[in-house]
């Protein structure tokens, strides 16, 4: 939905810099063309690098939440172990 937005404000551009496209004579057509591939291949690279962000964060967020239920599971024996220790000393 966002790309469809974006191509059709670069067309509105266009229309507004060109004047209309029947009354385009051929420079300012291959100009158009190339402007819209261009700008459509800076647009498919990074839709494809904000999904490979994405990704990468999802996954340092599972290794941070597994390093904390591992720190949870630590904090539960040392208590534990502590109990023992005070319950042995009276």
């Amino acid at each position: 939905m966002r790309t469809l937005l974006v191509v059709a404000v670069v067309a509105v551009v266009l229309v507004g810099i060109f004047g209309s496209f029947s009354g385009m004579n051929l420079f300012s057509m291959i100009v158009a063309i190339v402007a819209i591939s261009v700008f459509g291949g800076v647009l498919r690279e990074f839709v494809k690098n904000k999904r490979n962000v994405d990704s990468a964060a999802q996954k340092e967020l599972a290794e941070i939440k597994q390093r904390i239920a591992q720190i949870e599971a630590d904090i539960g024996d040392i208590k534990e172990q502590i109990a023992d220790f005070i319950i042995k000393q009276i």
